[in-house]
């Protein structure tokens, strides 16, 4: 039944997930970094882009979710996607709550990139960033890549 349920998952579009945040987690370093250097207008850029491309991941969990909605599939589908959406969902508002703080950093560092105490408060986003990147690059593996059933090319 896991292995079952698992192939019909997406695996390149979780692996296409995991390149996004991967490269979001990139751009918020780059932020950090020009925090660090005080290169307002680079850390600024970096954490649009961080936001931006982030985004990307939560249009794809929403059509993914769509899918397996349409298709009938749900918590109460069997155990296998009971743990899916347990894990996933967990992680997506973890998400949405690293997007929130992308946002917020971005607007505060408008008045206040230079305060005393703002590098801390970028390098706080930046790290809880990095553990929804880690969150999801331990789902991944657990639920797109375990119960594949790699099948030998001709």
């Amino acid at each position: 039944m896991f292995n079952e349920s698992a192939n019909k998952l997406n695996f390149h579009l979780g692996l296409t997930n995991l390149l996004i945040l991967v490269t979001s987690g990139l751009c918020v370093v780059f932020a950090v970094t020009a925090a660090r250097e005080g290169r307002v207008a680079a850390l600024r850029n970096w954490i649009l882009a961080g936001f931006v491309i982030g985004a990307a991941f939560g249009v794809s969990k929403v059509v993914e979710y769509g899918d397996k909605f349409a298709d009938g599939i749900s918590m109460h589908t069997n155990n296998f996607y009971m743990y899916y959406y347990a894990l996933t969902g967990a992680h997506f508002l973890h998400f949405l709550g690293g997007m929130g703080a992308l946002a917020f950093i971005w607007v505060y560092s408008l008045r206040h990139a230079g305060a005393p105490g703002f590098r801390s408060k970028i390098e706080a986003v930046g790290l809880y960033w990095h553990m929804v990147d880690l969150l999801w690059i331990l789902i991944f593996p657990l639920l797109y890549v375990l119960g594949l059933q790699w099948q030998a090319c001709p």
